[in-house]
């Protein structure tokens, strides 16, 4: 039994490489024929993506194996973990090379919220990357598995940065949503819906209240009211009559 499910474990460990490597390939496809039109900001959209997407595909093996205690899954979360890390980097790389690695323009502009958070991420996945090989694991002994804790923040931060980057490429300033990008991306994103559709809201609201408040204020003060013109009138026909009677 243990060799039989050795001989299909090897199997689907390269089908499951050939499958995660497969957006790359096509990335890099289409950025040497020429066929992206905005090659470097597509390619920092989807390796940002397909890193996401990895990361929380990652952290269900572990329930997974819980509930039905496959053990199968946990020997490609090492595999899918290192792809996750592999397309931040190339995430990273390509946002700088975006703005043509202005390092002090990059500085300035690394202070947002949202690159602050997804930079936390991607610090984050350094250390798991570096100790993921086999004798990093015996070298490290306990130490290992809190290092690996650290999967769980890169995992939230991962899902709250590219939240925060959606509502700031619409210009929403705080809303955010899985918008088109399909039922992966909008499950991965799903922890950060409300609070971002909360926030989308309120902004909302108050923006349409000043802009109904501002209209309503420059409609009356356009307008005279019936009394300031009753008593406009009253005063000038006074004034007439008390000038032709004189």
């Amino acid at each position: 039994m243990g060799a039989m499910r050795k001989e299909l474990l090897r199997p689907l460990r390269i089908a499951v490489f050939a499958a995660l490597a497969i957006p790359g390939a096509m990335l890099a496809h289409d950025y040497l024929t020429g066929a992206l039109a905005s090659p470097f900001r597509t390619i920092v959209q989807e390796t940002g993506t397909w890193s996401m997407r990895l990361l929380v595909l990652g952290l269900l093996i572990g329930p997974l194996r819980d509930l039905t205690g496959w053990q199968w899954p946990q020997a490609l979360r090492r595999m899918i973990g290192l792809f996750a890390a592999f397309y931040a980097a190339v995430h990273v790389i390509a946002w700088t090379r975006q703005y043509g690695f202005d390092w002090p323009f990059l500085a300035g502009e690394i202070v947002r919220p949202w690159l602050l958070i997804g930079t936390a991420a991607a610090l984050a996945l350094v250390p798991l990357a570096a100790t993921s090989p086999g004798f990093m694991h015996r070298w490290l002994g306990a130490g290992w598995q809190r290092i690996h804790r650290l999967v769980y923040a890169a995992a939230a931060l991962a899902v709250i940065h590219y939240a925060m980057a959606r509502a700031d490429a619409r210009g929403d300033g705080g809303g955010c949503g899985a918008g088109d990008t399909g039922p992966t991306v909008a499950c991965a994103t799903a922890p950060a819906q409300p609070w971002c559709s909360f926030i989308s809201c309120l902004r909302r609201l108050r923006s349409a209240s000043f802009t109904n408040s501002s209209r309503s204020a420059l409609i009356s003060s356009s307008v005279p009211s019936s009394r300031s013109s009753s008593e406009l009138r009253a005063r000038l026909v006074a004034r007439i009559s008390s000038s032709s009677f004189r």
